[in-house]
């Protein structure tokens, strides 16, 4: 037991900072891919979210590899012998490669977590509907989603907290030849409001 410990302590003060710096990143990259994955829950079932946890798995699986192998060459000492003169003796544990690596990784971690918690809030207002919470996250700013089903629609405005102080309708007709288009805004009428009653306007065009 004796020898044992010595040669672990003996391993210690010779290892490199950023050999040990190595190792550490190795087992925190493992920890928080496993931390996003175990809470994304139902979330895995979006598309969307799938996809980002695999590009994420990917890329720490790319830099697990050129951590482990910079670890493994610099404690031999390997990089030792096959390094210039003018190579660092951080350059010699951490390759370019590696923290380049590193970077990729960290960032797809940051995107990953954002994914996830958007979804697994979503998930929260609209139980089991993957597709609405898929429709949502991949939407860009300002684009607008049309609901087909009539569960979806009722779900949206069942999230709503408090009952809506303006609502809006657009009804159009079904006729080609003499489209119309008739706008509604209704407000609940409230005292010291602005915005109160009853709003119609119709617009309607004809071929010539």
């Amino acid at each position: 037991v004796t020898s044992t410990v010595e040669m672990a302590l003996d391993y210690m003060e010779q290892m490199h900072p950023t050999n040990l710096l190595n190792q550490i990143v190795c087992v925190n990259l493992s920890s928080a891919y496993f931390a996003v994955v175990s809470s994304a829950q139902d979330a895995l079932e979006v598309d969307c979210v799938k996809v980002c946890l695999s590009k994420l798995r990917k890329r720490i699986d790319r830099a697990l590899t050129v951590l482990s192998r910079d670890a493994a060459g610099g404690s031999t000492g390997l990089w030792l012998e096959a390094s210039n003169e003018m190579m660092s003796s951080s350059q010699r544990y951490a390759s370019d490669e590696a923290i380049l690596a590193c970077d990729e990784a960290c960032d797809t971690l940051a995107e990953a977590e954002t994914m996830v918690a958007r979804a697994v809030s979503l998930l929260h207002k609209f139980p089991r509907e993957y597709k609405l919470v898929q429709a949502l996250l991949t939407s860009a700013d300002g684009t607008s989603i049309v609901l087909q089903e009539e569960q979806q629609r009722k779900l949206v405005l069942k999230a709503m907290p408090d009952d809506p102080v303006m609502r809006e309708y657009v009804m159009r007709n079904l006729d080609d030849g003499n489209p119309c288009q008739l706008s509604v805004r209704y407000g609940e009428i409230t005292e010291g409001s602005s915005e109160n009653g009853l709003v119609l306007a119709i617009a309607k065009s004809w071929k010539e």
